[in-house]
């Protein structure tokens, strides 16, 4: 008589969006009493579960990189979809929400969603130390322009921007370098050398050699870091 004890209970709020009562009943009829009125408790909109209206961010790379349009990759690329998403209650635990969409770029040629019980794709669920993410590596694509197309959701349903990320590159046959610009010109300090390559293969060795107008040749870089280039645009 007289004493009182403490106790907490976890609940799950997934689904409860919205004004909620709260009802307690301590000793439900488990052990026997006079009376039971004076063990319930309801308290009357008690709690206001808020939903998660934040949008998740989406981040697509291509061999590592953020694409510009009609840029140049390798017949294998590798693309990596990453969710990220604020909510650390709430995780993106499958594959609900997500769809991937590649189109060749010809006259009769429609969108080909690309399916998750495909061999070249495998998925990995969010975690409270890591985001969902995709890895889509599709092997030998054929020369042309395409276009990828990534539509994303968190698991509240919230969407990744307002539209589908959309980006469109491109896969050559044939090996080649092609020098895009140079800039800061003129420049007192240092030149960047802005390079598209182009073609399955990367170039076993590099030199850029720099001339005067009159054909002097003032300086040669050779370069044996191949290795840190990739198919599309470079910078030096």
């Amino acid at each position: 008589s007289g004493d009182s004890t403490k106790f907490d209970v976890q609940l799950s709020t997934r689904g409860r969006v919205g004004i909620n009562d709260v009802s307690v009943f301590a000793n439900p009829r488990v052990l026997p009493e006079v009376y039971y009125d004076n063990n319930a408790l309801l308290f009357s909109q008690f709690m206001n579960v808020q939903r998660d209206n934040t949008p998740p961010v989406l981040e697509v790379l291509v061999d590592g990189r953020q694409l510009v349009n009609n840029d140049f990759v390798s017949p294998n690329p590798k693309v990596l979809i990453v969710l990220k998403d604020e909510n650390k209650f709430l995780f993106q635990s499958d594959t609900t929400g997500i769809s991937i969409f590649l189109k060749a770029d010809c006259a009769n040629c429609s969108f080909q969603p690309i399916y998750f019980s495909r061999p070249d794709i495998n998925w990995s669920a969010a975690t409270a130390q890591s985001e969902f993410t995709v890895n889509f590596n599709p092997i030998a694509l054929t020369a042309g322009t395409y276009l990828l197309r990534v539509q994303a959701q968190d698991a509240s349903g919230n969407s990744a921007g307002s539209r589908p990320y959309e980006v469109t590159f491109r896969v050559a046959e044939v090996n080649a370098l092609e020098l895009r610009s140079v800039f800061p010109n003129p420049s007192g300090d240092r030149f960047y050398f802005n390079f598209i390559l182009s073609g399955s293969e990367l170039p076993s060795e590099f030199s850029l050699q720099i001339f005067t107008l009159d054909g002097r040749r003032l300086q040669t870089f050779a370069t044996q870091d191949v290795d840190l280039f990739r198919i599309g645009i470079n910078q030096l």
